[in-house]
């Protein structure tokens, strides 16, 4: 529902835009046609902004729901807040600029609003992303020996030079290519988004399911001190550690990680869709023939490298979902029906050897190993 809310409050301004594109759309016009689709690509931007600050609100989505704490959630409020009301002009002028047909307007004004956009976007990254004062301030504080905290000087000024990499490129007389660079990037960053919504989501239901196992633990903990008289019914802690069900430390650790490595891999293969055509020059070198395999009725098939690297990323979350799935599956078994260790454990074992054996079945038939 808060969820709902918050899309609702962030609507309104990417609405105008996408009316702006459907009263436009089909002109004859030239820059009509321009500004109708500067107008819908606008629009998932702004709403993917729009929707980070509203969910930053005091008490909002970010706070209430995600644990964030008050200060972070300030911080994005009023620099998004600042970023939309500068960036959202240059950005449409930019857009239309662009993308109308005259070479002398996006060499001249669009470059010009392109750079000033890219500009407020490094300042809008640089204020975010601020190791000592940014979002993650307080996390980078509380893991000094995390690897974030150990090479914040490398990832800080990557991320803020990033934008002013790409103006620089739009100063050099490249204001085409920066555009097209830049909308990729920021196509990467709502898909980024999108799963960082998720992920916010999913971890928010293990917190609630491992509250409700606590919750469970404890009244059987209590029920049994009760029927069999050992000890104290305040004594809760020792009764649980005595009690045989879910390991909840290890059932949250997997589970995580295996949420993360889910993520990360959806990211990756988004960001891929999203920069292929960047990438085109990789492709004579990913579909470069390694071997031949004959199939079934003497088709020859070729195995390239892409092949290969494919084979591997599937084997590599195939090991990353077999080794954190009995974490997944204690909690989706443990609360709702109830089942002994043995058989969670049990359950757990044949969902492993089940994952591993899909992920060498695929692999190896991309790589032309088949089981005829």
């Amino acid at each position: 529902q808060t969820m709902l809310i918050t899309l609702l409050l962030a609507a309104p301004c990417p609405l105008l835009l996408w009316a702006v594109w459907w009263s436009l759309d089909g002109a004859s016009a030239q820059v009509l046609r321009a500004t109708a689709n500067a107008c819908l690509a606008l629009g998932a931007g702004v709403l993917t902004v729009e929707y980070a600050r509203q969910a930053c609100r005091s008490m909002g989505l970010a706070e209430a729901h995600f644990g964030w704490s008050s200060r972070s959630t300030s911080l994005v409020w009023a620099t998004l807040r600042g970023f939309l009301c500068a960036a959202l002009p240059v950005s449409l002028l930019a857009g239309v600029l662009q993308t109308q047909p005259n070479p002398d307007y996006q060499a001249s004004l669009g470059r010009l609003f392109l750079i000033a956009f890219l500009i407020v976007l490094a300042w809008a990254v640089a204020r975010l992303l601020h190791p000592q004062s940014g979002i993650f301030a307080e996390s980078l504080a509380e893991n000094p020996n995390g690897w974030p905290n150990r090479y914040r000087k490398a990832w800080y000024p990557l991320a803020v030079g990033l934008p002013l990499a790409l103006a620089l490129l739009a100063l050099s007389g490249f204001s085409y290519s920066a555009y097209r660079l830049t909308t990729d990037a920021w196509r990467a960053f709502e898909w980024i988004f999108v799963l960082w919504i998720l992920g916010a989501v999913l971890f928010r239901w293990v917190r609630m399911q491992r509250r409700r196992l606590r919750r469970q633990q404890l009244i059987e903990a209590r029920r049994r001190a009760a029927s069999e008289k050992e000890s104290d019914a305040s004594d809760v802690d020792a009764l649980v550690a005595r009690e045989e069900g879910v390991d909840l430390a290890t059932m949250d650790q997997r589970t995580r990680r295996l949420i993360v490595g889910a993520l990360v891999s959806l990211g990756a293969i988004g960001i891929w869709v999203i920069w292929v055509r960047e990438l085109a020059a990789l492709s004579p070198l990913l579909e470069r023939e390694l071997w031949q395999v004959e199939g079934s009725g003497g088709v020859v098939r070729p195995i390239t490298i892409g092949a290969v690297l494919l084979a591997i990323l599937v084997m590599g979350l195939g090991l990353v979902a077999a080794r954190n799935v009995p974490g997944l599956v204690d909690v989706m078994l443990s609360g709702r029906f109830r089942i002994e260790s043995s058989t969670r454990y049990a359950i757990s074992t044949l969902a492993q050897y089940a994952i591993v054996i899909a992920g060498v079945l695929l692999a190896c038939g991309l790589v032309g190993i088949t089981w005829d």
